[in-house]
This record gives C-alpha cells, structure tokens and sequence, in this order.
C-alpha cells in the first residue's frame, strides 16, 4: 500500500451514519493495522440552550452514563473483530480547548 494510515479517528453517537463510520474505521484499520480512537462528544451547552429550566446535573449524569455504555459498546465490537491489533482511548466529552491531538 502506498500510504498507510496509522491512526483512526471515528465518533460515535449510535446512530446508522455513525455504524457505518464505525465499520469502515475497523476495515481501514485491519488493513492497516492501526490504531482506532472512539470519541463521544457530549456539549452540555446544547442542553441548556434547549431546555434550561429542566437541565440539572441529572441529565448531565445520564448523558455520561449513556455515552460510556455506548462507548463500551463499540469497544467490545471492534476487539471482536481484530483481537490485538486495536488499541483504544475513549472520550466521552472534549472541551473548547481539545483537539483531536490531544486524543491520541
């Protein structure tokens, strides 16, 4: 292969458009044996813009909650599919001041 990637950056969200990321980030890794990064990105701002008089630290919770679920999720798929040739890091929120750098 004339350029190979090393790493692979994919966000989730459990959507049908985020599934198909997803598998097409495992097939470029297998071919490359790459490492495979999954990130969810939770903004809270949308939250409160949304439906302020109802955010609490609840659904702050919850949102955390659902995001390591699915977060795991996609981890325990893509090891199924490439045993040790996966290596990951999971975010579940960036701030304003990350980047895609910091991830890896």
């Amino acid at each position: 292969m004339a350029f190979e990637y090393d790493r692979i950056l994919v966000a989730v969200d459990g959507s049908d458009a985020s599934e198909l990321a997803f598998k097409k980030a495992v097939d470029i890794v297998l071919r490359n044996n790459a490492k495979l990064f999954l990130v969810h990105v939770i903004d809270t701002r949308t939250i409160t813009t949304v439906a302020p008089e109802v955010y609490d630290q609840t659904l702050a919770a919850r949102s955390e909650s659902y995001a390591q679920t699915l977060l795991d999720e996609y981890k325990d798929k893509a090891a199924n599919k490439g045993g040790k040739r996966y290596y990951y890091t999971c975010r579940n929120r960036l701030t304003k001041n990350q980047n895609t750098e910091r991830l890896s």
